[in-house]
């Protein structure tokens, strides 16, 4: 097993060498003994030790502090301090700049070694979460893209699926609609007034169901991809999804655009628009309003989007737990555009839920 390299920086030679010796009978390498705060910077780059022991105090221009602090930004080595008394501002210094332990002088083993052991295992402890932190870090950054592309994924699938039924089931429907139209001229031509009469009954009938069943397919496609946010935009797909949503539920909805055009591209309209019919949805299943007040605007190209209701207001534990999927699920969609979604309530007088995005150029620095 390798021994452990140490660097001893102390200005007294005398002082260094005891150090020196004591280092070596409890079985360390003392790789080299430097006496300037200089020399410890350029030996600290040229032979990574395992560990400094520091003298405070040293002759020169540069004190221990500032060689430590020139050390630890070059390599990621821990110091222990030696020192025999200082100043208050000195050790104030000293703590700020982070030691790994601190050494009274006069040195004794016992306490050398212990400083020197603590040292040690505290720094692998640092590292380890360090590269604990960092892994977290990449996957958490992994789960996010994966998350991102799985929502790409369902868009772009809720789109063919949409485009299908709207083109082919909804186009063979139509066609079915023609054919019926000839078959209905067929069948009043019958001279049989009785059968006639129970053809065109019949097909009336059938007729209705068809046309109930264009509508059908038209809403289902709608709301799997609604093609107004692809051609008109977003503030024209939450226009129409707020009046849609007042059709179909009856609580009064207001609209408020933005004074002028924003410019989103293509993912974040969806994300903003799907984050809207969640919130639609909270309000629909769970709060109780009678109305609901949407406002779309830009503050410093920061693009901003509010659903406000009268319901009775959710509490903030509500809001964030772990089981409201529903927040969870719009919160995972802004943090792909590096935002934030925000839900306040007040018991009794509503809800209101934010969505801020951060401009494009602030964006790409966070990515």
């Amino acid at each position: 097993m390798d021994k452990t390299k140490i660097m001893v920086v102390e200005d007294e030679g005398i002082v260094a060498h005891d150090i020196a010796r004591q280092l070596t009978d409890m079985g360390y390498d003392v790789v080299a003994i430097v006496y300037s705060g200089e020399e410890a910077v350029e030996k600290a780059r040229e032979l990574h030790p395992d560990l400094v022991l520091m003298d405070i105090v040293l002759a020169g221009k540069m004190d221990g502090i500032q060689a430590a602090e020139q050390i630890n930004a070059i390599a990621d080595i821990p110091v222990v301090y030696l020192t025999a008394y200082s100043d208050e501002k000195t050790l104030g210094r000293a703590k700020i700049s982070g030691p790994s332990g601190y050494v009274l002088k006069p040195v004794k083993k016992r306490q050398l070694n212990v400083a020197i052991e603590v040292a040690l295992h505290k720094h692998n402890i640092e590292r380890s979460l360090k590269k604990n932190e960092e892994a977290l870090r990449v996957s958490q950054e992994q789960l996010r893209a994966l998350a991102g592309r799985l929502q790409e994924v369902r868009e772009e699938e809720r789109t063919n699926i949409s485009r299908e039924i709207h083109d082919e089931l909804g186009g063979a429907l139509i066609g079915l609609k023609i054919d019926f139209s000839f078959l209905t001229k067929s069948a009043s031509k019958k001279e049989n007034e009785t059968v006639r009469t129970s053809l065109l009954a019949s097909m009336d009938s059938m007729n209705k169901t068809i046309d109930a069943t264009i509508q059908t397919i038209r809403r289902i496609a709608m709301e799997l991809r609604p093609g107004i946010l692809d051609d008109l935009g977003l503030v024209a797909a939450l226009e129409w999804q707020l009046k849609d949503f007042e059709k179909r539920t009856g609580i009064r909805c207001e609209f408020f655009p933005p004074a002028e055009d924003i410019s989103l591209d293509a993912d974040l309209s969806t994300a903003l628009f799907r984050i809207f019919q969640e919130a639609l949805t909270n309000v629909a299943r769970h709060s109780g309003a009678t109305e609901v007040h949407v406002r779309l605007r830009t503050d410093a190209d920061s693009p901003i989007l509010e659903v406000e209701d009268n319901g009775k207001g959710v509490e903030e534990e509500e809001n964030l737990s772990s089981k409201s999927l529903g927040f969870l699920g719009m919160r995972e969609r802004v943090q792909m555009f590096g935002g934030r979604v925000t839900v306040t309530g007040t018991p009794g007088k509503g809800t209101i839920v934010t969505v801020e995005i951060p401009p494009v150029e602030k964006r790409k620095k966070e990515d």
